[in-house]
């Protein structure tokens, strides 16, 4: 390859590496208690492009933005022409229930007026008090949300308690109920007559109303074979 070449190459990788290098965003926790934490957010611009907002995930004990405080911020005047978008160094835009944990999420916005970018800002945020009994994560909770959750060291004992398997345990309809066993295979339905033997108000019953319930493997345990005998008790 000619030298020439090679110096264009080396040139045009270098310029690259430097775009890369100007545009960008460093978050750090400043502080952290188990009521509060402070983080430092610090942008570099190149381009309109870096000017784009910054989402950050912040993990709550409770279903509730936290007051949030500015500690400082910097302004600068940038070298290139830009669009403003908000008036507002920060705003939070939701609260979500992940992995039962409420997670909030924190826009940083770089653009504040038609002369003026954020270049960097330290914000104190302040955990709301929950009375609640927590538990701490668990492994797959652990695995998908710590590398997101910003103050993942206090958020991991706010794990909400799994209710999904205690309301189906609790759940009760009203209305007659009928138990009966199966022991053969391939039943694919129920006469009217062996229910009406049962339940003799079956003839006055809209047939829409009936439902039919069965073990959570939805009959025969998936660990046994097909062709098993079923034992008679």
């Amino acid at each position: 390859m000619p030298l020439l070449n090679i110096f264009k190459t080396t040139l045009i990788l270098v310029v690259l590496i430097q775009n890369i290098i100007n545009g960008r965003t460093i978050t750090k926790i400043v502080n952290e208690t188990n009521s509060f934490i402070t983080i430092k957010i610090v942008k570099t611009f190149k381009t309109e492009a870096d000017l784009a907002s910054n989402y950050i995930f912040i993990g709550l004990p409770k279903n509730i933005y936290p007051k949030t405080e500015i500690i400082s911020a910097k302004k600068i005047k940038p070298t290139f022409k830009f669009t403003t978008t908000n008036d507002n160094y920060f705003e939070w835009t939701n609260i979500q229930k992940h992995q039962n944990l409420y997670v909030a999420t924190l826009k940083i916005n770089s653009t504040l007026d038609k002369n003026n970018i954020l270049e960097q800002i330290t914000l104190k945020i302040y955990y709301p008090e929950s009375q609640k009994i927590f538990r701490n994560a668990n492994p797959n909770e652990k695995m998908l949300l710590s590398e997101k959750i910003i103050n993942w060291n206090s958020a991991k004992n706010w794990f909400h308690k799994n209710q999904s398997r205690q309301r189906e345990n609790s759940l009760q309809y009203q209305g007659e109920w009928l138990s009966f066993e199966i022991f053969t295979d391939g039943v694919k339905k129920i006469s009217f007559n062996k229910l009406k033997e049962n339940y003799d108000q079956l003839s006055y019953t809209d047939p829409r109303s009936l439902m039919l319930f069965s073990s959570h493997e939805f009959g025969r345990a998936r660990q046994y074979e097909t062709n098993i005998t079923i034992l008679k008790t």
